[in-house]
């Protein structure tokens, strides 16, 4: 059910403290938005009261609810949500001329009203607002003095509507006032507010109007946040659009379309002010989100000037989906947030998170030695013309004509290993989903096979060079002087041709491994690939297989790219594919180019060729990792197929580096190799990875091979095989990477040094070969005992072998120098480590600190012990050792102490219990070796350590007298202990005496613990003397039982009586002192005694009663304390730990002044540690604020006082007089008393009437 109106109200002088806080003609923090006839929206009024119209009476506020079109509506406001705070500036009334007085001096003029606005119709009236209350006021009037009834006049007279910040409560006008738990507010319930003027009169009053219109407040603020994990710039050529479509029925304006710009920003907010329809008509802020579910997605266009239209149907343009990837960022759209406000705000979130950067690859370093042929593959049957080189295991020419013509200068190197005859015919498997049927591993050697090139003057300028068995394998044609022919015997060939397959599937392995970091955006059914966002030199990896539809078309895909970026397709699913012609160019160029090579153009020309080799062919890899079936139509690029049953046919003329490790056949395509810098003269390098004896090979060694301008060409890691690399004429550097490595067992360190050397064209121009020449950086011959590694050249072989050296680790190892405990440092000690062949490693004097000795080679080293020069070795406290006559010996390996022996014995791995003779022990863990020397001619002296505690033992208390006492202590022994502890800083008040046979050591504790030195070995007492005394304000019992303990020749201590607590299982709860000893340790832990107030008070707890006897008595019942109260405070001093009950047993109402009820129940109570706990009783009250009727207790534990509080009893007042017998006649003299039925006299009696 609704609230009536719900007012609060402040006037006179209660609102002076007020008024510093709201400022006359403005509200807290609001600007006061004037009552205009305009439309605009208004947050509240402001009126002066010129024209007399303002009234302190009778004045109102009205709101009006109303649809957009203007009808009324019924509305309902929430409970405690919408308020209209009123203010007005008043002043003296006036009437007829003359001035009632209204305020008195200093008095405050300002007055507020909070209003509750609990509309439940069409329109809502506020009540008149309450300002001020009526007073009688005076004035001469009409020549005599006047008094009325009256309010002061209005000066100004303003208002302000305010939402509850939280509903669950009403909203005070103090916080209405200074503006807290709410906000201002323009609309109610998203109906916006605007002016619907005033009408009133001074003296009948007036209301403010207000019109709430539905359809013209925003119910919702709407934006979209953009961040980026880095600065980032998107420009309007980028044609990106963010668009938002809103799930709701009740509007045609549901869509969002704005052009993404962003400025080098991390972080960019996008307000929404408007809304479209599909048709792009804008709402001009008529319509606002509701909240409705939305989809929010940024769409990559085609055109500059995308239509709201065309977002919705996605025409010209094609969405980045979520987890998609822009300019080098993976994009991911968040969900939406919402902050609860006057006017709820939603906000979408999209992010951008730069992709992980894959660097590294280049044509040369994908291609390996495959970088100098147009094909090398297992199988193939050549069906079309071709215009490039290749090397071929099994080959199949059927009489078809090869020209080289294209790539530059030199047409390169063909190498045929077996010419053969292929039985199953290509021709009947018309589609890639054919292909698994073709057989291509049945095929017949033909000894006849011939290979089929065109005449010198369709080569290459410098001709090409042909490999295969026989000069019968070269077809007749004419003028064939340019081309040159070597013969070799298959098994050589195939040397070529498979280590570059065997790289081309290794190769394929790894690009397949590594992480998508690019996608297309598809737009009108095309693929768009970019490098904007990306490094100059990224490596960007597709999902080929998601993509696989769009690359089997013609034109479909379109790739951009700047710098030296590359683009992996990764086929890794799909198994039959087709690679057709697509689009490229350069960041900035306008257009972009087919893939499609023209025939016949050498690349250069400068042509379309040339442009394809420089810009498209080296950059664009095909990884087809997965492919059985593939057809290539038209395209470029690096094609990898590395499944040896993969069938391939070129459809349509196509260029670049094709390695496979299956069957090829082009029955309607050329192949085009492209590369212009494929050199003419070539040579083969030869790699060995080997250890520092140049004989065992070392595997897992990282290892390049790279220009002399740093360009990288081959790396790889070592694999216990030779690695062979063919290298054009230049200048090369040969270097090992990366950190040191291990193998089998041992660590190799990488050589600092590089080798450089010179590969040059032989002179002879009949040669295709080269030489190698000045190289640098190696030896001559095998140097085992290099600490750093080195290099060796075969120039005969053309090899170099990198000899690694072993890590030689060093290891680190403390030594300690102690006494017979294992603990105790001692002096003066010399101590020498030598090497296994004698050599001294370090040598230094013991002074009370361990030693390191750093860099110890692996290797057995020897350990002496001697006094230093002059110097007799000995504690603190001036006791003598022996030196360890034992032989020592310790064994280190990489890092870690491996053996430690004592005369050919391990040494113990702890302290020896009782030892006599000097011994060593050995910490492997820690590389710590400890050499304990036995003391000499004198006995062991030892150290206590004794803590002075409270009960818990962890707190040291001070003040405590102590004593310790042995007993048969010579005179020498007396002055060791005296002079060892002559300067100890933490023995206060320190005294010795010797009392007959008995030595005793007294001091008084600190606030820390006493260190007494040199003990010698006796029996001990330790007893702590005095009384009770007291530290910080509590006091503390003795305990009276003593600690004993015996120190023996070997300076062992056994504890002979320790005193236990009374609580062993929670010792801190103990009611009586005890110790706790371990070690050279003993603690002290005193019981706290706890002084407690007793207060004995009447009913209010406010008199203090006097003549009530009170008792406390222990757990067994015995009386602790008892005493009659006398107006004061009664303190128990010195309760021990314990429970303890309180008992009221009488009242003396004489002293007491009245009849009082004693408690009706007892009061337990614990004292532990100088605290009153667990207080207890049926009377116990938390306060005094309750009314009581009966006694009760009260219990502060901060300050340890008990309470009782009394009631009087209940007495009935009775009047009595003493008459004659007449009663009429009062008489004086008589004595009178009153008994209760136990014949008690009552208290006031006798009385003389």
């Amino acid at each position: 059910m609704k609230k009536t109106f719900g007012k609060r109200f402040i006037s006179g002088m209660t609102s002076a403290a007020l008024a510093a806080s709201f400022v006359f003609g403005a509200f807290p923090g609001v600007s006061p938005v004037l009552m205009t006839s305009s439309a605009e929206a208004v947050t509240g009024f402001d009126r002066d009261n010129t024209d007399s119209s303002l009234s302190a009476e009778n004045t109102y506020a009205k709101v009006n609810f109303k649809s957009a079109s203007g009808e009324s509506v019924s509305v309902t406001t929430p409970d405690n949500t919408y308020y209209l705070l009123v203010h007005a500036e008043g002043k003296d009334a006036e009437l007829h001329g003359a001035t009632f007085k209204y305020f008195e001096e200093g008095e405050s003029k300002d007055a507020y009203d909070l209003i509750e606005i609990n509309a439940n119709s069409t329109e809502w009236t506020s009540p008149a607002f309450s300002l001020w209350e009526k007073r009688t006021g005076k004035a001469e009037l009409w020549g005599s003095t006047q008094e009325r009834e009256i309010v002061p006049d209005v000066v100004t007279m303003e208002g302000v509507f305010l939402k509850n910040s939280d509903t669950s409560k009403d909203l005070t006008l103090d916080d209405a006032i200074g503006k807290k738990n709410c906000t201002v507010v323009d609309n109610i319930e998203g109906m916006e507010l605007t002016d619907a003027g005033y009408s009133g009169y001074s003296t009948y009053g007036g209301t403010f109007s207000f019109d709430a219109v539905a359809g013209k407040a925003s119910p919702a603020k709407y934006s979209v946040d953009l961040s980026f994990d880095a600065p980032t710039t998107i420009t309007a050529d980028d044609n990106i659009y963010l668009f938002v479509e809103s799930d709701t029925s009740d509007t045609d304006y549901k869509y969002i379309l704005e052009k993404l710009t962003v400025d080098g920003e991390k972080n960019k907010t996008i307000d929404i002010t408007n809304w479209y329809d599909s048709n792009g008509k804008s709402s001009e802020g008529s319509v606002y989100y509701n909240g409705a579910a939305t989809k929010v997605t940024l769409l990559k266009s085609s055109v500059s000037d995308l239509s709201v239209n065309n977002a919705v149907n996605r025409s010209n343009c094609g969405e980045i989906a979520n987890g998609g990837f822009f300019k080098g960022s993976t994009v991911k759209y968040g969900k939406q947030t919402s902050a609860v406000a006057d006017i709820p705000e939603y906000t979408e979130h999209i992010s951008f998170n730069k992709v992980s950067s894959v660097n590294g690859y280049d044509f040369r370093s994908i291609l390996g030695n495959g970088l100098y042929y147009g094909m090398v593959i297992d199988r193939f049957e050549q069906g079309n013309h071709t215009e490039s080189n290749y090397a071929v295991n099994y080959y199949e020419g059927n009489n078809v004509a090869n020209t080289p013509d294209i790539s530059g200068k030199f047409g390169g190197h063909f190498y045929f290993a077996e010419f053969v005859h292929f039985n199953d015919e290509i021709d009947n498997y018309a589609e890639p989903s054919d292909y698994v049927n073709f057989d291509s591993k049945d095929f017949d050697i033909d000894p006849d096979g011939k290979f089929f090139i065109d005449n010198t003057d369709a080569c290459c300028e410098e001709g090409a060079v042909l490999h295969f068995d026989s000069e019968s394998r070269m077809k007749e044609t004419m003028n064939r002087d340019g081309i040159a022919r070597e013969y070799e015997d298959k098994s050589t060939i195939k040397g070529v041709i498979d280590p570059i397959i065997a790289n081309m599937q290794a190769v394929s392995n790894e690009l397949a491994a590594l992480p998508v970091n690019a996608a297309p955006t598809i737009v009108g059914g095309n693929a768009y690939i970019s490098g904007e966002g990306y490094d100059d030199d990224a490596v960007l990896v597709i999902d080929g297989d998601d993509i696989a539809p769009y690359i089997a078309e013609s034109g479909k895909v379109h790739i951009e790219l700047k710098g030296t970026q590359k683009v992996i397709f990764n086929f890794d699913e799909v198994t039959e594919a087709r690679i057709d012609e697509f689009n490229f160019r350069r960041i900035g160029e306008a257009d972009y180019q087919l893939s499609t090579t023209p025939s016949n153009e050498n690349t250069l020309a400068g042509g379309k060729n040339y442009w394809l080799d420089q810009n498209v062919t080296r950059y664009v890899v095909w990884n087809l990792k997965s492919v059985k079936a593939l057809d290539i139509n038209k395209s470029t690029g690096i094609f990898l197929i590395p499944d040896e049953d993969s069938v391939t046919r070129i459809k349509g003329t196509s260029s670049g580096w094709l390695e496979s490790a299956g069957y090829v056949n082009n029955p309607n395509g050329e192949w085009h190799f492209l590369y212009t810098d494929l050199p003419r003269n070539t040579t083969v390098v030869s790699v060995d990875k080997k250890d520092i004896t140049g004989k065992e090979e070392v595997e897992g060694a990282q290892l390049k091979i790279s220009t002399i301008d740093g360009e990288e060409l081959f790396s790889w890691e070592s694999d216990g095989e030779t690695h062979e690399f063919r290298l054009a004429p230049g200048d090369y550097v040969l270097e090992e990477t990366g950190d040191e490595f291990d193998y089998k067992g041992t660590t190799y360190k990488v050589i600092p040094s590089r080798v450089t050397f010179t590969v040059e064209a032989d002179a002879d121009s009949t040669s295709y070969g080269c030489t190698i020449k000045n190289v640098r950086g190696v030896e001559r011959n095998i140097n085992k005992d290099s600490d750093e590694g080195y290099c060796l050249y075969n120039n005969n072989d053309q090899l170099f072998t990198i000899c690694d050296a072993e890590k030689i680790s060093t290891s680190e190892v403390t030594l300690k120098k102690t006494d017979i405990s294992g603990e105790t440092e001692v002096l003066n000690a010399k101590l020498s480590v030598f090497d296994e062949d004698g050599n001294l490693v370090d040598e230094w004097v013991s002074n009370g600190k361990e030693h390191v000795i750093e860099g110890l080679v692996n290797g057995t080293y020897s350990l002496t012990e001697e006094a230093a020069d002059g110097k007799k070795i000995t504690d603190d406290y001036g006791n003598e050792y022996d030196v360890v006559k034992s032989k020592i010996t310790f064994t280190v390996k990489d890092g870690k102490l491996t053996a430690v022996k004592e005369n050919r014995a391990d040494a113990v791995t702890a302290p020896k219990t009782g030892a006599t003779e000097s011994y060593v022990i050995a910490d492997k863990g820690t590389n710590t070796i400890t050499v304990c020397d036995a003391i000499k001619d004198a006995e062991i002296k030892r150290d206590l350590t004794i803590n002075k505690t409270d009960i818990t033992g962890e707190n040291e208390v001070k003040g405590a007298k102590l004593e310790l006492t042995v007993k048969g202590l010579t005179n020498a022994q007396i002055s060791a202990i005296n002079n060892a502890n002559a300067n100890n800083t933490t023995l206060n008040e320190w005294n010795t005496a010797k009392n007959g046979k008995y030595f005793v050591m007294s001091w008084v504790s600190g606030e820390e613990a006493a260190q007494i030195n040199g003990l010698v070995p006796g029996t001990y007492t330790l007893t702590e003397t005095g009384s009770a005394f007291v530290y910080e304000g509590v006091t503390y019992e003795v305990m009276d039982s003593e600690v004993i303990f015996s120190i023996d020749e070997s300076g062992n201590i056994t504890y002979e009586s320790v005193p236990a607590p009374s609580n062993e299982r929670a010792p801190e709860n103990s009611s009586r002192g005890y110790a706790k000893a371990s070690g050279s340790t003993i603690t002290i832990c005193d019981a706290s005694r706890s002084d407690i107030t007793v207060s004995k008070k009447d009913i209010t707890n406010s008199e203090e009663v006097k003549g009530a006897h009170l008792v406390i008595r222990d757990r067994a019942g015995k009386v602790i304390d008892e005493w009659d109260s006398n107006g004061k405070d009664h303190i128990v001093k010195g309760l021990a730990n314990g429970t303890y009950t309180l008992t009221e047993t009488a009242v003396d109402s004489a002293k007491a002044g009245a009849e009082y009820e004693i408690i009706p129940s007892d009061v337990t109570f614990t004292v532990m540690n100088g605290k009153i706990t667990d207080v207890t009783s049926r009377i116990l009250a938390d306060s005094s604020d309750n009314n009581f009727d009966e006694g009760y207790v009260l219990c502060d534990e901060d300050s340890n006082t008990i309470t009782v509080c009394d009631a009087k009893k209940k007495t009935t007042k009775v009047t009595i007089n003493k008459f004659d017998i007449t009663g009429s006649e009062e008489l004086e003299g008589a004595i009178l008393t009153i008994k209760d039925s136990n014949g008690k006299t009552v208290t006031g009696t006798p009385w003389t009437s």
